[in-house]
């Protein structure tokens, strides 16, 4: 119990002794500080004194290679998904559409051979 008691009281001197030491030692106020805030110097503006080169787009057939936007890339490259998408989808279409023209002729000629071959 005793030693318990003890070190109850020697953790209750170091906790309280810091935060006393800290509110006293302080010499300078929170309004000097505000002040001195306030009167600083306007924020530094870098300017570069050469323009950054015009980097134009470049097309790859379909691909169109962009420059890099951030420091860690190289090259971007765009792809027209919806373009490709559009295209291939009206090829099908076109390759759909020549295939029924083509069967839709032949039944008409094997329908017309059909009827020349019963007329005497």
């Amino acid at each position: 119990m005793r030693s318990t008691l003890g070190w109850s009281m020697i953790a209750a001197v170091v906790l309280v002794t810091p935060a006393a030491a800290q509110r006293s030692a302080s010499p300078v106020s929170l309004d000097a500080i505000r002040a001195a805030l306030q009167r600083s110097a306007p924020p530094l503006v870098i300017r570069s004194a050469v323009p950054p080169p015009e980097v134009h787009s470049t097309r790859l057939g379909v691909l169109t290679l962009m420059p890099p936007d951030t420091n860690g890339e190289i090259v971007k490259v765009a792809i027209p998904v919806g373009e490709l998408t559009t295209r291939a989808i009206r090829a099908v279409a076109r390759a759909q559409h020549r295939r029924a023209e083509r069967a839709a002729e032949r039944r008409v000629l094997e329908d017309l051979r059909a009827f020349q071959a019963t007329q005497p």
